[in-house]
């Protein structure tokens, strides 16, 4: 015989489907462990294998295009060779000339042994020099170390040593506050024809494939030692090619720190679909500053911290009017906050995201509506990322 029973639930907090849902992942652990009493906890899944199937095929449906950051970034220059990719206070580029200047260093790099899987230290401030070298390391196949010049010297040192870089990019201003090592460097100040010079011996192409590394950063170490995180050009090539970036992604704005990995969806998602990075310039998070700049460059898209989410709540409605999308993560996301925002700036559409530095800076993201943040202490992380397994 069997045992009856029944589920007693908030109706505000749960629909029937999914308490009828929980109520079969439970006989389903029941069936489990009475089939197998020496099973471990562990080793016991609340799916069924159908279910499994069913729920990764439904989050999988989309596949991931073959391809690279280079040939995406290509092939992007070929369909709109005049569109402004990228600005920063002092100059913009439309894509040929950025693909011009990302060629041009790119020979310089290869000079010094660029190559598939070696590893190129790149510590610039924020702007279209940055862009330019994250572009021409990619292009020779190498993978891109992000260091931020304003990191404490020994973290810089750390991550050097620890990486092994066989290369450092910087500039004139910032070299003299990086940590003695014995890398080679190669100072830049100014990446135009004149400066960056077709060099004399030019060694040949060696393009990366979707496996290679593309960059590799550093976790902040607050649990111990910060530990490296490779992403592969597959890796940003799903996270650019996501369908969730379809709309309103024709201007992103590109403030977080290089090093940190929403910087992954700052520069590439946007340069990869053929809209243009609006770079913050400025160091900080002073709110003042970065709400001029969106409505200045009337800028459509950008990630913002969780902390900062009650800050631009506070901004006028006005040096928002551009904004379309609002992605937020980092920490969780508190209802009040979320509403709060939503108050003030109606027009914005807010994404909650979630993902560790492993899953390439997103794996899951949830659209807030309306009557989304009534209860419960935290919004929802939502669903996954197209690639997301």
């Amino acid at each position: 015989r069997g045992l009856p029973g029944l589920i007693e639930y908030a109706t505000d907090l749960f629909d029937r489907p999914s308490v009828e849902a929980f109520a079969g992942y439970y006989l389903h652990i029941l069936d489990v462990v009475t089939g197998n009493a020496a099973l471990g906890v562990d080793t016991i899944e609340i799916t069924t294998s159908c279910q499994r199937e069913l729920l990764l095929a439904a989050h999988t449906s989309t596949g991931v295009p073959e391809g690279t950051i280079p040939e995406l970034f290509a092939a992007q220059v070929a369909r709109t060779p005049n569109a402004v990719a990228v600005l920063d206070d002092c100059c913009q580029l439309n894509y040929a000339e950025l693909a011009a200047r990302a060629d041009r260093l790119a020979a310089r790099l290869r000079t010094y042994g660029a190559q598939p899987e070696s590893i190129i230290a790149v510590a610039l401030p924020r702007g279209v020099r940055l862009i330019t070298a994250l572009l021409a390391v990619t292009q020779t196949g190498a993978a891109y170390l992000p260091i931020d010049p304003d990191y404490p010297s020994q973290r810089t040192d750390y991550m050097l040593v620890d990486a092994a870089p066989l290369l450092l990019i910087t500039d004139a201003a910032t070299a003299p506050g990086l940590p003695e090592a014995d890398i080679q460097r190669l100072v830049i100040d100014q990446l135009d024809a004149d400066d960056v010079r077709e060099p004399a011996h030019r060694p040949a192409p060696v393009r990366p494939d979707p496996d290679n590394l593309a960059y590799l950063v550093y976790t902040s170490g607050s649990t111990g030692v910060p530990k490296a995180v490779a992403a592969t050009h597959r890796d940003v090539v799903a996270l650019a090619s996501d369908s969730c970036w379809e709309k309103d992604h024709g201007r992103v704005l590109v403030h977080s720190s290089i090093a940190f990995d929403a910087s992954t969806y700052e520069v590439w998602v946007p340069l990869l679909r053929g809209g243009c990075l609006v770079i913050d310039s400025c160091a900080g998070n002073e709110i003042a500053a970065l709400t001029e700049l969106v409505a200045a460059h009337h800028v459509t898209a950008l990630f913002l911290t969780t902390a900062l989410v009650d800050l631009v709540a506070e901004a006028s409605t006005e040096s928002f009017a551009s904004v379309r999308q609002l992605w937020v993560g980092g920490e969780a996301l508190t209802p009040a906050a979320a509403g709060k925002l939503r108050a003030a700036h109606p027009g914005v559409e807010l994404i909650n995201v979630y993902g560790p530095t492993e899953t390439t800076t997103f794996a899951t993201y949830f659209r807030c509506g309306a009557a989304d943040f009534i209860a419960g202490t935290s919004v929802p992380i939502g669903g996954p990322l197209d690639s997301m397994r």
